[in-house]
This record gives C-alpha cells, sequence and structure tokens, in this order.
C-alpha cells in the first residue's frame, strides 16, 4: 500500500529552472518587439541567468560585476570535496553569458548614482550577501577568518583549526580543511549538525563524512570568548572547556547585502531583487528566481 505519511513538493532542480514549468516558460519567452536596455547588478550564477534569460528575449542586457570574475560564490561552492561538479555549471553559465551576447563589466561596482547615470529600462539587483559575524569576544582578532577567505585562498591556516557553525558551509569547511591534513574541531549552538541540509540522506553524509576524517565535534555549546591561542566555551554539560587552535574559522551563515537594492527600489518600472541580496539561501533559488524575474521583462 502506498505510504501516506509522504510530503509532496513541486518538482525542482537547482540547474534547469523551468522544469515542471516548461509550458509557463515558453509562453513567455517569445522575442520582443521593443529591445530594452536591461542592467544586471551581480555576476553570481542568478546575475547569470538573468542576463542569459533576457537576452534571449532579444534585450540589450549588461551585466556589472564587482569582482575580476563572474561566478560569485559558485566559484567557492566548488571547491570542497565532492563539490567540483559545480565547475561544470559555471562553466556553462558563463558560455551561455557569452553566448548570449550580453556586454559583461568586469570590476564595477554598482552605485545608486552609476545606475541612475546608465540610465536603464529595466534592473535586476543580484548583489548576493555578506558572512555574517556573531557577537562573540575577540571575534576581530587576527587568527579569525571566515570560510570565503579560507576557500578563496586569500588567507592560510595553522595545523590546529577550529570551525564555527555547523550548517552544510560548515561541514564542508572542516572536511575542505581535513583533507589537508588539520587538525579541526567543529563547534555549534544547535542539537544537529547540518540542520539547514534539506534531505536526511544528505545529513548523514555529513556525519559520516565527518567521523570518517576524525573531526571532533561540540554541539549545543556557549561561546565565552576568542583567544589568540584558541576558543573558551560552555559545553552542553555546562562545563567549561578552552579548545586550542592556531585559527578560528567562521561558518557562521551570511547576511543580505540589501543596500543598494533599497536605494534603487520604486526608480524603475520593472525592478527585482534576486537570491542572497533578498534573503541568503541556495544556488536553486537564485537561478529560479532570476530566470523569472527576467522572463518578464
Amino acid at each position: 500500500m502506498f505510504p501516506t505519511n509522504i510530503d509532496f513538493v513541486p518538482l525542482c532542480c537547482t540547474v534547469n529552472p523551468i522544469v515542471g514549468k516548461e509550458r509557463e516558460f515558453v509562453s513567455k519567452l517569445p522575442r520582443v518587439t521593443r529591445k530594452k536596455k536591461v542592467l544586471i547588478l551581480g555576476g553570481g550564477p542568478g546575475g547569470m541567468q538573468g542576463a542569459i534569460i533576457a537576452a534571449q528575449k532579444g534585450h540589450n542586457v549588461t551585466l556589472w560585476e564587482k569582482s575580476s570574475q563572474l561566478g560569485g560564490q559558485l566559484i567557492l561552492a566548488a571547491i570542497p570535496p565532492d563539490k567540483d561538479v559545480l565547475t561544470k555549471l559555471l562553466n556553462y553559465l558563463k558560455t551561455q553569458v557569452a553566448k548570449s551576447g550580453v556586454k559583461v563589466v568586469l570590476n564595477k561596482e554598482a552605485t545608486t548614482k552609476g545606475v541612475e547615470e546608465f540610465a536603464p529600462d529595466s534592473v535586476i539587483v543580484a548583489v548576493g550577501s555578506s558572512p555574517f559575524v556573531p557577537d562573540i569576544p575577540g571575534i576581530r582578532g587576527e587568527n579569525v577568518l571566515n570560510c570565503r577567505e579560507l576557500l578563496s585562498g586569500r588567507r592560510e591556516v595553522g595545523k590546529k583549526v577550529v570551525v564555527i557553525g555547523a550548517g552544510y558551509v560548515g561541514c564542508e569547511t572542516c572536511l575542505f580543511l581535513a583533507k589537508k591534513g588539520k587538525d579541526v574541531t567543529l563547534v555549534f549552538r544547535s542539537p544537529e549538525l547540518a540542520l539547514d541540509v534539506k534531505f536526511w540522506e544528505n545529513r548523514k553524509h555529513y556525519q559520516d563524512k565527518l567521523k570518517e576524517y576524525n573531526v571532533k565535534i561540540f554541539s549545543q555549546v556557549h561561546y565565552q570568548k576568542i583567544a589568540r591561542n584558541g576558543l573558551d566555551l560552555i559545553s552542553k554539560e555546562g562545563k567549561e572547556v578552552f579548545l586550542e587552535a592556531e585559527n578560528i574559522v567562521l561558518a557562521t551563515g551570511s547576511t543580505p547585502d540589501d543596500a543598494l537594492g533599497q536605494s534603487l527600489k520604486g526608480k524603475y518600472l520593472e525592478f527585482a531583487e534576486i537570491g542572497d541580496c533578498v534573503q541568503p539561501r541556495r544556488i536553486r533559488e537564485a537561478i529560479e528566481e532570476a530566470n523569472w524575474a527576467a522572463i518578464l521583462i
């Protein structure tokens, strides 16, 4: 007999945002008769997808990216162990941007004044997010870095490392470090790790891998302070614990970069904010939101 306790969810795909919605997409895709001047702010996966679709509709599309390359956090997402398949998605999006005739301007940070001077007809804001820094004494110390700095190679760490935060990014950061031979300890406030991972099979994957690589785990902790040589905390048993470490890596989530979007809102008839600058989430949401924002232009 068919089980009755299953939660049915709509079919979805990270790479293909129209899966399950093909008829709706095709009905809105026909090329336009009046070309518009479309400006995409941000060259991550959402920004690239928005640029591709807007260009396919026949608009004149320009994409501004503040760094020296397209990709955004998709570049970093492909670095941890077993995630290199995401490089294929990155290369696909970059190829489609080039094929679509989008004008890409790198090393161009968007400002309210700059956008107004460009005078676009339509704007899609996809400027992403910044690392969230929790309020822990000593967190501004020189031995503290965030996972983006680590994965990008901008900063190096010593032999002993404590990672704060056990979402999927924290787990992947631990595995990245452990595969490099680091002595890794993972600490977090929640009762379980990888609670932001939707499917239990994937959550178990992280649990098994962390165990395989001998990552030490402390859950339900209370942070006391970060010192030059480690982290003071209170364990879930209520005991004071000092974890010796040369570096503390923050995997504590992100906060949306929403200031630019707020400054531009209401100034353009066709305007959308998509992806992490609205709320930090995953690649799938950024690509899907960009897809439907662009197709309505």
